[in-house]
């Protein structure tokens, strides 16, 4: 019997990148701070306009250094990998393709390379479910007739309320529930 696929993103789903983001501008930029509650994904406008994103993924390390999402979101996809067949599916820009494989490798090390996608469009993925933050990434999935899990963020709680999405808070117990969604 064949695994059912559960697709799941890197970025603000299973590490913070908002939050390190802010972080970066916030050191270069003390006089143009940025509260992480006023970050929103995708909309660079609150940050100083000569501080380029752009160049802070590129950095080597940066993504090898991001911090799990919470105490939980390990244990979790391994619990999810044990029983289903688990993918990450990520952006990625050329240069940070390396470091995020590196903290797949050491977070992760259950999950082999061929289970590692590098993908803008995470709709074009064959999977029976799929975890992810983004907005576009989830309004496009669920169109597909697919459901998606969403942590919650504040900049997407208007998520939950499409067809297909199903919210969460922590990690916790987020197996069970792909059990209930995917039964």
């Amino acid at each position: 019997m064949t695994k059912k696929i559960v697709a799941v993103d890197m970025d603000d789903t299973i590490l913070y990148l908002m939050k390190a983001i802010m972080e970066d501008h916030n050191a270069k930029f003390p006089d143009h701070l940025v509260a992480y509650e006023n970050m929103i994904a995708f909309d660079d406008s609150m940050l100083h306009p000569e501080y380029n994103k752009i160049d802070y993924f590129n950095t080597p390390g940066t993504f090898f250094n991001l911090k799990p999402i919470d105490n939980y979101v390990i244990d979790e996809l391994k619990k999810i990998n044990d029983k289903y067949d688990l993918v990450i599916v990520t952006s990625a820009f050329p240069r940070s393709v390396n470091d995020k494989w590196r903290w797949v490798q050491h977070h992760l090390p259950f999950l082999p390379f061929s289970n590692f996608i590098t993908a803008g469009r995470k709709d074009l993925i064959q999977a029976d479910i799929l975890i992810d933050d983004a907005q576009h990434n989830v309004e496009k999935w669920v169109k597909t007739g697919r459901p998606a899990l969403v942590p919650e963020h504040h900049w997407n709680k208007d998520l939950g309320l499409l067809p297909g999405v199903t919210m969460f808070g922590s990690w916790k117990g987020l197996t069970e529930k792909i059990d209930d969604i995917l039964s």
